[in-house]
């Protein structure tokens, strides 16, 4: 089949070179930009993926980094258990853990501080700053029992008795005693026993 195009002198010229060259330039230049098209979206699908698997890696290295170290919380549950007979050796035990505490959970964290803070109140040692067992108080009032809450204020008025600041103490331990629930069957009844007793303590002194 021959090709032809009508010139502007009337004349008939065969044009099948010229005609296929500009096809094959269109064609050429249509598969570029598919391919652009299609590298880009390619391109574009390999950062989605990307992205994807550096969340995922973000999640696994955080859900790594807040888990808990077992030993670590064998110390304290151990502590804990001997805490009211052997208040000194609960204390080792608590030290110890002190060189590892800062990579394990909120939870373990509060739950080692303010098992020492017992500790060292039972010994008559000097007990953590009011700012650093606030934190303490703050995690227990969000995420605690009330015999956890009852001891968090407790212990932070034993911080400020120890500092005499004797208005804060006896609001802590009146907040104390509000967070005992005394019709629970587990109620920390000991603890509270030493909030009334050191808050008859602090109004005898007063009056004498």
């Amino acid at each position: 089949m021959r090709l032809y195009c009508f010139l502007s002198k009337g004349k008939i010229k065969k044009t099948p070179t010229f005609i296929l060259s500009v096809w094959q330039k269109s064609c050429i230049l249509h598969m570029e930009n598919k391919n652009t098209r299609e590298r880009k979206s390619h391109v574009s699908n390999c950062m989605k993926m990307l992205k994807r698997y550096w969340w995922i890696l973000i999640q696994i290295v955080m859900l790594s980094a807040c888990s808990d170290n077992n030993d670590v919380v064998r110390l304290i549950d151990q502590a804990e258990s001997v805490m009211e007979q052997h208040p000194d050796s609960a204390y080792q035990l608590l030290s110890k853990a002190d060189s590892t505490i800062a990579h394990q959970s909120r939870k373990t964290r509060m739950r080692h501080l303010m098992l020492k803070a017992e500790a060292e109140n039972k010994l008559y040692l000097p007990l953590p700053s009011d700012t650093l067992f606030q934190q303490v108080v703050d995690y227990y009032d969000e995420h605690g029992t009330p015999n956890q809450q009852l001891k968090a204020y407790y212990l932070l008025g034993c911080i400020y008795r120890d500092r005499g600041e004797t208005p804060m103490t006896l609001l802590c331990y009146n907040d104390a005693v509000e967070k005992a629930d005394t019709l629970s069957n587990d109620c920390d009844f000991n603890t509270l026993y030493k909030v009334y007793g050191q808050m008859a303590d602090i109004y005898e002194a007063q009056v004498m």
